[in-house]
């Protein structure tokens, strides 16, 4: 059977999640615990605000490629008739390897974004 809960579809899933739950319930003021966090984003409120409009539109959209990314998977390492236990490592590997690209991804995109958007951290 192919296994379709698990691999960069999961993680495309809960970035998806997130990116729906923060388009609903913006974070209104700056804080440390909910929204897109880091020293530039935080500086004013017109960078966190920014900030967290362009990362909750990157979060959906990299969701959205990692649910089928994963799918497409999935579905190749069945048709090759992989065995559970390969699968399953692949898998796993799979969805640590884009939990780190998320990451990564979100960072540098957003961080260029507000750069492009303000002018470097000493000008904001």
């Amino acid at each position: 059977m192919i296994n379709w809960v698990s691999g960069p579809q999961f993680i495309g899933v809960i970035m998806l999640l997130n990116g729906l739950i923060q388009r609903t319930f913006p974070p209104k003021y700056i804080n440390g615990w909910y929204g897109y966090r880091t020293n530039t984003s935080m500086q004013n409120q017109q960078t966190w605000d920014e900030g967290n409009i362009y990362s909750t539109k990157l979060w959906v959209k990299i969701g959205f490629l990692f649910v089928l990314i994963g799918m497409a998977l999935s579905l190749v390492l069945h048709l090759l008739g992989t065995t559970e236990k390969l699968m399953n490592m692949i898998q796993a590997f799979s969805t640590l390897a884009a939990g780190l690209a998320m990451a990564i991804i979100m960072h540098y995109f957003t961080e260029k974004h507000l750069k492009k958007m303000f002018g470097t951290k000493q000008n904001l």
